[in-house]
Protein backbone atom coordinates (compact mmCIF):
# COMPACT_ATOMS: atom_id res chain seq x y z
CA UNK A 1 0.00 0.00 0.00
CA UNK A 2 1.36 3.60 -1.15
CA UNK A 3 1.36 6.37 1.06
CA UNK A 4 1.53 10.27 0.29
CA UNK A 5 4.26 12.61 1.47
CA UNK A 6 3.63 16.17 2.08
CA UNK A 7 7.04 17.76 1.54
CA UNK A 8 7.42 21.32 2.47
CA UNK A 9 10.00 22.76 0.55
CA UNK A 10 12.02 26.10 0.25
CA UNK A 11 10.78 29.73 0.42
CA UNK A 12 13.74 30.60 -1.87
CA UNK A 13 17.11 29.54 -0.06
CA UNK A 14 17.55 25.50 -1.24
CA UNK A 15 19.64 24.90 1.70
CA UNK A 16 16.24 24.99 3.84
CA UNK A 17 15.09 21.83 2.28
CA UNK A 18 15.94 18.67 4.80
CA UNK A 19 17.69 15.97 3.74
CA UNK A 20 14.42 13.92 4.48
CA UNK A 21 12.74 16.10 1.64
CA UNK A 22 15.37 15.24 -0.80
CA UNK A 23 15.47 11.37 0.01
CA UNK A 24 11.47 11.65 -0.32
CA UNK A 25 11.68 13.91 -3.82
CA UNK A 26 14.07 11.53 -4.89
CA UNK A 27 12.48 8.29 -4.25
CA UNK A 28 8.72 8.44 -5.15
CA UNK A 29 7.32 7.58 -8.64
CA UNK A 30 5.21 11.25 -8.92
CA UNK A 31 5.39 14.24 -7.31
CA UNK A 32 2.20 15.90 -7.32
CA UNK A 33 2.45 20.08 -7.17
CA UNK A 34 0.30 23.22 -7.26
CA UNK A 35 2.95 24.60 -9.93
CA UNK A 36 4.62 22.51 -12.13
CA UNK A 37 7.03 24.93 -13.40
CA UNK A 38 8.65 25.59 -9.25
CA UNK A 39 8.53 21.94 -8.65
CA UNK A 40 10.43 20.68 -11.80
CA UNK A 41 13.23 23.32 -11.16
CA UNK A 42 13.67 22.17 -7.57
CA UNK A 43 14.29 19.04 -9.28
CA UNK A 44 16.45 19.65 -11.65
CA UNK A 45 18.91 21.77 -9.30
CA UNK A 46 18.55 19.09 -6.77
CA UNK A 47 19.91 16.45 -9.69
CA UNK A 48 16.64 14.48 -9.04
CA UNK A 49 14.34 12.37 -11.80
CA UNK A 50 11.35 12.49 -10.33
CA UNK A 51 8.10 12.96 -12.71
CA UNK A 52 5.68 16.26 -12.11
CA UNK A 53 1.97 16.33 -12.17
CA UNK A 54 -0.15 19.03 -11.59
CA UNK A 55 -2.53 19.49 -8.86
CA UNK A 56 -3.73 22.83 -8.33
CA UNK A 57 -7.21 24.94 -6.84
CA UNK A 58 -7.80 26.95 -10.08
CA UNK A 59 -8.16 23.75 -11.42
CA UNK A 60 -12.22 22.73 -12.71
CA UNK A 61 -13.79 20.37 -9.91
CA UNK A 62 -14.34 17.48 -12.58
CA UNK A 63 -10.76 17.62 -13.21
CA UNK A 64 -9.24 17.86 -9.86
CA UNK A 65 -11.29 14.79 -8.52
CA UNK A 66 -10.24 13.10 -11.62
CA UNK A 67 -6.32 13.95 -10.31
CA UNK A 68 -8.01 12.58 -6.59
CA UNK A 69 -8.95 9.66 -8.11
CA UNK A 70 -5.74 8.78 -10.24
CA UNK A 71 -3.73 9.18 -7.03
CA UNK A 72 -5.65 7.01 -4.79
CA UNK A 73 -5.43 4.62 -7.53
CA UNK A 74 -1.91 4.87 -7.43
CA UNK A 75 -1.14 4.32 -4.09
CA UNK A 76 -3.48 1.55 -4.66
CA UNK A 77 -0.96 -0.14 -6.61
CA UNK A 78 1.77 0.32 -4.60
CA UNK A 79 3.37 3.70 -5.22
CA UNK A 80 4.72 5.98 -2.60
CA UNK A 81 3.83 9.91 -4.27
CA UNK A 82 4.62 12.88 -2.94
CA UNK A 83 2.80 16.42 -3.09
CA UNK A 84 4.57 19.94 -3.07
CA UNK A 85 3.03 23.68 -2.89
CA UNK A 86 5.01 26.16 -4.33
CA UNK A 87 7.31 26.79 -1.48
CA UNK A 88 6.78 26.11 2.14
CA UNK A 89 4.23 23.79 3.76
CA UNK A 90 1.87 22.28 2.03
CA UNK A 91 -2.03 23.11 3.28
CA UNK A 92 -1.19 26.20 4.76
CA UNK A 93 -3.25 28.55 2.51
CA UNK A 94 -2.75 25.94 0.06
CA UNK A 95 -4.55 23.09 -2.34
CA UNK A 96 -2.87 20.24 0.03
CA UNK A 97 -5.58 19.69 1.89
CA UNK A 98 -7.93 18.82 -0.50
CA UNK A 99 -5.76 16.23 -1.73
CA UNK A 100 -4.67 15.47 1.74
CA UNK A 101 -8.85 14.85 2.47
CA UNK A 102 -9.00 12.49 -0.61
CA UNK A 103 -6.54 10.48 0.08
CA UNK A 104 -7.69 9.76 3.88
CA UNK A 105 -11.19 8.98 3.33
CA UNK A 106 -9.68 6.24 0.90
CA UNK A 107 -7.91 4.70 3.67
CA UNK A 108 -4.46 5.60 2.60
CA UNK A 109 -1.64 7.15 4.69
CA UNK A 110 -0.64 10.36 4.52
CA UNK A 111 2.84 11.66 5.74
CA UNK A 112 4.20 14.78 6.72
CA UNK A 113 7.80 15.95 5.60
CA UNK A 114 8.31 18.71 7.69
CA UNK A 115 10.27 21.83 6.92
CA UNK A 116 9.84 25.49 6.02
CA UNK A 117 6.83 27.80 6.69
CA UNK A 118 6.71 31.74 6.12
CA UNK A 119 4.19 31.85 8.95
CA UNK A 120 6.80 30.04 11.17
CA UNK A 121 9.63 32.11 9.85
CA UNK A 122 8.11 35.55 10.15
CA UNK A 123 6.69 34.80 14.40
CA UNK A 124 10.37 33.07 14.91
CA UNK A 125 12.03 36.72 13.93
CA UNK A 126 8.92 39.29 15.18
CA UNK A 127 10.13 39.70 18.90
CA UNK A 128 7.49 41.24 19.83
CA UNK A 129 6.06 38.85 22.63
CA UNK A 130 3.39 37.36 20.68
CA UNK A 131 2.06 34.21 22.13
CA UNK A 132 -0.99 33.23 21.17
CA UNK A 133 -0.97 33.86 17.22
CA UNK A 134 -4.03 33.31 14.97
CA UNK A 135 -3.10 32.03 11.49
CA UNK A 136 -5.76 34.08 8.69
CA UNK A 137 -4.19 33.28 5.53
CA UNK A 138 -4.90 35.42 2.67
CA UNK A 139 -8.01 38.37 2.78
CA UNK A 140 -10.18 38.21 0.52
CA UNK A 141 -9.59 40.45 -2.48
CA UNK A 142 -12.84 42.21 -2.61
CA UNK A 143 -15.71 40.79 -1.43
CA UNK A 144 -16.04 39.98 2.15
CA UNK A 145 -12.78 41.98 2.61
CA UNK A 146 -14.34 44.38 4.89
CA UNK A 147 -15.82 42.37 6.81
CA UNK A 148 -12.69 40.01 6.96
CA UNK A 149 -10.43 42.39 8.30
CA UNK A 150 -12.65 44.01 11.07
CA UNK A 151 -13.25 40.52 12.51
CA UNK A 152 -9.58 40.26 12.84
CA UNK A 153 -9.88 43.77 14.69
CA UNK A 154 -12.34 42.44 16.95
CA UNK A 155 -10.14 39.59 17.90
CA UNK A 156 -7.22 41.73 18.79
CA UNK A 157 -9.39 44.22 21.39
CA UNK A 158 -10.69 41.03 22.77
CA UNK A 159 -8.14 39.66 23.86
CA UNK A 160 -8.99 36.29 22.38
CA UNK A 161 -5.94 36.38 20.38
CA UNK A 162 -2.72 38.60 20.71
CA UNK A 163 -1.50 38.67 16.95
CA UNK A 164 -3.03 38.10 13.61
CA UNK A 165 -1.09 36.62 10.94
CA UNK A 166 -2.02 37.25 6.87
CA UNK A 167 -0.55 36.78 4.15
CA UNK A 168 -0.86 39.14 0.90
CA UNK A 169 -0.06 39.69 -2.59
CA UNK A 170 3.06 42.71 -3.17
CA UNK A 171 -0.36 44.26 -5.11
CA UNK A 172 -2.21 44.58 -2.48
CA UNK A 173 -0.12 44.93 0.63
CA UNK A 174 0.24 48.94 0.88
CA UNK A 175 -3.95 48.71 1.54
CA UNK A 176 -3.70 46.15 3.83
CA UNK A 177 -1.41 48.67 6.07
CA UNK A 178 -3.60 51.32 4.93
CA UNK A 179 -6.33 49.88 6.94
CA UNK A 180 -4.61 48.30 9.92
CA UNK A 181 -2.80 52.12 10.30
CA UNK A 182 -6.47 53.06 11.22
CA UNK A 183 -6.52 50.40 14.22
CA UNK A 184 -5.74 52.09 17.40
CA UNK A 185 -1.98 51.30 18.57
CA UNK A 186 -1.11 48.77 15.69
CA UNK A 187 2.05 47.31 15.26
CA UNK A 188 3.23 45.21 12.71
CA UNK A 189 6.06 43.13 11.82
CA UNK A 190 6.52 42.25 7.72
CA UNK A 191 8.22 39.47 5.66
CA UNK A 192 8.79 39.78 2.71
CA UNK A 193 10.89 37.35 -0.10
CA UNK A 194 12.08 35.60 3.50
CA UNK A 195 15.27 33.67 2.75
CA UNK A 196 15.81 34.85 -0.34
CA UNK A 197 18.54 37.08 -1.48
CA UNK A 198 16.60 40.35 -1.04
CA UNK A 199 14.52 39.19 1.95
CA UNK A 200 13.26 42.02 4.48
CA UNK A 201 11.65 42.33 7.31
CA UNK A 202 9.76 45.95 8.82
CA UNK A 203 8.64 46.15 12.44
CA UNK A 204 6.85 49.19 13.57
CA UNK A 205 3.73 51.28 13.08
CA UNK A 206 1.78 50.71 10.46
CA UNK A 207 2.46 53.90 8.57
CA UNK A 208 6.43 53.57 9.82
CA UNK A 209 6.22 50.62 7.65
CA UNK A 210 4.46 52.07 4.81
CA UNK A 211 6.63 54.79 4.83
CA UNK A 212 9.88 52.50 4.26
CA UNK A 213 7.92 49.57 1.83
CA UNK A 214 8.14 50.12 -2.03
CA UNK A 215 5.62 51.65 -3.57
CA UNK A 216 4.76 48.14 -5.13
CA UNK A 217 7.35 45.81 -3.49
CA UNK A 218 8.04 42.85 -5.11
CA UNK A 219 7.59 38.78 -3.78
CA UNK A 220 5.12 37.36 -1.48
CA UNK A 221 4.58 39.56 2.27
CA UNK A 222 3.53 38.02 5.28
CA UNK A 223 2.54 40.41 8.25
CA UNK A 224 2.28 40.16 11.88
CA UNK A 225 -0.49 42.38 13.44
CA UNK A 226 -0.77 43.14 17.35
CA UNK A 227 -2.37 45.48 19.71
Amino acid sequence: MGRLFVVATPLGNLSDLSPRAREVLGRVSCVYAEDTRVTLKLLAALGLRASCKSYREALPPIKRQAIEREVVARLEAGEDLAYCSDAGTPGVSDPGDMLVAAVRAAGYSVVPVVGPSALAALLSVAGVGVQRPWFAGFPPHAKGRETFLRRCHELLQDGLVDGVVLFEAPTRVRKLLQVVASWAGAQVVLGRELTKVHEEVLVGSPRDVLERLAEVPKGECVLLVRL
